[in-house]
């Protein structure tokens, strides 16, 4: 396991510094654009691997080994997810609270204003980036030991466009947002795809055959009546309560 931790991140590492090296030079769309095209570039790259599944994924015999900590295990693997989504939420936490995170945001706020007094921004932003991609591997990690199973799906630019909508559901700019984003997604998801409650009229077939759409227009209403998302409009509320 930590051999497959270790090679993992050394990929990450090395990808997110190239990537992030290109994408960062540019903004707003341009950015959206060229990070979703080196998403597919990478796919097509997974796809054409035929010796490790191609387009049909690759089965994992076991998962891996962290000494005594047995994944095997469903509850333990459990605990370690858990485990490490605490942790990683802390030290983004105290990332946020450092002169490193007080740099971003003032990147957000006026990057000009930063470069005239000297502040090499590309540099942090290019650290946030990395930062990010290596959380990503470790969630990729986890993933295909809990499915013990690789797929190039997993690289397509749907799934970059879920983990937006779920950013933007819970709310940008905050610690716990895009958390609440994805909680509330897959709870949503799981309570319309098995929708039965015998309403008359035939109800429940249709919200269980419509699912997806009545999803898209949750999100839409979100996106149009909170624009700071669940979790930041409850902030908001509270702050301006307090």
């Amino acid at each position: 396991g930590w051999l497959h931790l270790a090679v993992a991140l050394a990929i990450g590492l090395i990808s997110a510094l190239i990537v992030g090296a290109i994408c960062l030079r540019t903004s707003g769309m341009a950015f959206i654009m060229i990070t979703l095209a080196f998403a597919q570039m990478f796919f097509f790259l997974a796809v054409s691997l035929r010796q490790y599944g191609g387009d049909d994924g690759l089965p994992l015999a076991a998962r891996s080994q962290f000494g005594s900590v047995d994944l095997n295990n469903g509850t333990v693997l459990f605990y370690a997810i858990y485990f490490v989504l605490l942790v990683t939420l802390y030290l983004i936490w105290r990332l946020i609270h450092s002169r490193f995170g007080m740099v971003l945001r003032g990147c957000k706020s006026n990057e000009r204003r930063l470069i005239t007094l000297g502040v090499p921004t590309l540099r942090y932003k290019l650290t946030a980036y990395v930062i990010s991609a290596l959380v990503c591997v470790i969630a990729g990690m986890l993933l295909a030991n809990l499915t013990r199973f690789c797929s190039p799906s997993y690289m397509q630019w749907q799934m970059s466009g879920e983990l937006i909508v779920m950013t933007v559901l819970g709310g940008m700019g905050t610690l716990i947002g895009p958390l609440v984003g994805a909680a509330t997604l897959l709870l949503i998801e799981e309570a319309l795809s098995s929708f039965n409650f015998n309403l008359p009229w035939g109800i429940d077939a249709f919200v269980r055959d419509h699912w997806m759409g009545l999803l898209g227009l949750f999100i839409l209403l979100v996106a149009l009546t909170l624009n700071k998302g669940i979790y930041g409009y409850f902030v908001a509320r509270t702050a301006r309560n307090g």
